[in-house]
């Protein structure tokens, strides 16, 4: 099987038969559905070293119940034990052995192994936070650069500033060997950016979720509740929706804090506000992840004050109930086995510390 490129513009009607776009629906979203799942608060993590981690991104709970995280800022990577304590820091800025001249992505395996895309220095590093070793690649910069861990492969995506043999909007995607001494081009997606059709899948801009076997899901920038799971080895495309799932509108006090950002973001690079209304509903699919099961859990936004939910999959895309996250969290930061990184404050909300860091860790318990 040839994984040549692919074309993202699909014309349903026209360009794809039955065999190639398989959709996985249900008949109506159930709200007393009952899951045997809950999720169950195992760890929790409040670090406050503004010195450390001013710029925290990428945190990864590793198997051995340790954490890293990252710092954008700093450009350095930060391993901390189970009470909070810094067990190392390594990286920082410059150009020398495992150091970074940005740190535009980053994925982190939860055995301890560290990727990190520069795209000043347009190289992939994968470092090891229980040894010396260390890896390196050269790549092509570009766009929405994204790495992400699927099993022992590296999937580095990215839309290249410098495109050969394809069109302005091609996101292409590359796997790598955890020691980068093997890759292979696994996808080339062809988007059509001015004025995309309805049914273009994806989007410049948007986000990958890869499972082990290569084949990921994505969803389009919008209000639908809809997104797609790719296989690179068939070139299938299979849709993924519920019926009876309403747009969330924004209420009017958060339709005021967008105005205000708005004009706060306008102030400092001394430019007048846009002159538009904010939009009326919320993007419907907020986050996803896979489990150790390799099932999907979508989380879908909800209406002001009250949680959001999560909509559970199985590997063959079927509907199988929704989940109530727990109590308090904010969202998904990263997944370890069965255990879920939640995060529990922005940093900025009244009576929160900005220089806090905090987490916590809930394992799926299945009843």
């Amino acid at each position: 099987m040839q994984r040549a490129a692919i074309s993202l513009i699909l014309l349903l009607s026209s360009l794809l038969c039955l065999s190639d776009f398989v959709k996985a629906q249900s008949d109506g979203v159930d709200s007393d559905t009952s899951l045997n799942l809950n999720f169950q608060k195992v760890h929790e993590w409040s670090i406050s070293m503004p010195l450390v981690i001013p710029m925290p991104v990428y945190p990864q709970l590793l198997s051995d119940g340790s954490l890293v995280i990252v710092d954008h800022g700093l450009k350095t990577i930060n391993h901390f034990d189970r009470a909070g304590n810094l067990i190392s820091t390594t990286g920082g800025e410059g150009r020398g052995p495992g150091e970074y001249q940005s740190i535009s992505a980053a994925s982190i395996r939860d055995d301890g192994k560290v990727a990190v895309a520069d795209i000043s220095s347009a190289a992939i590093t994968v470092s090891d936070m229980y040894s010396e070793e260390r890896h390196r690649t050269n790549i092509d910069p570009g766009w929405n650069m994204a790495l992400q861990w699927a099993g022992d492969q590296l999937i580095y995506s990215s839309h290249p500033f410098k495109i050969m043999g394809g069109n302005r909007g091609d996101i292409i995607m590359t796997q790598f060997d955890s020691e980068l001494e093997s890759s292979e081009q696994v996808m080339r997606l062809e988007l059509q950016r001015d004025d995309p059709p309805e049914d273009q899948i994806s989007c410049m801009f948007c986000r990958f979720w890869f499972r082990n076997d290569l084949s990921y899901y994505t969803t389009p920038n919008d209000q639908r509740y809809l997104l797609y799971q790719v296989d690179p080895e068939t070139d299938e495309i299979y849709e993924i929706s519920l019926d009876n799932i309403m747009p969330v509108e924004y209420s009017d006090s958060e339709r005021d804090q967008i105005e205000e950002s708005r004009q706060e973001a306008a102030d400092r690079v001394g430019l007048d506000a846009p002159d538009e209304a904010p939009p009326r509903f919320k993007r419907m699919i907020v986050d996803m992840f896979i489990d150790h099961k390799e099932r999907l859990w979508v989380q879908r936004h909800s209406a002001e004050g009250t949680s959001t939910v999560f909509d559970l999959f199985d590997q063959d895309r079927q509907f199988l109930g929704s989940v109530m996250p727990p109590e308090g969290v904010m969202g998904v930061l990263s997944v370890s086995g069965n255990r879920v990184l939640f995060s529990v404050s922005s940093g900025w909300g009244p009576g929160e510390d900005p220089d806090t860091w905090s987490a916590e860790v809930y394992e799926i318990i299945e009843e």
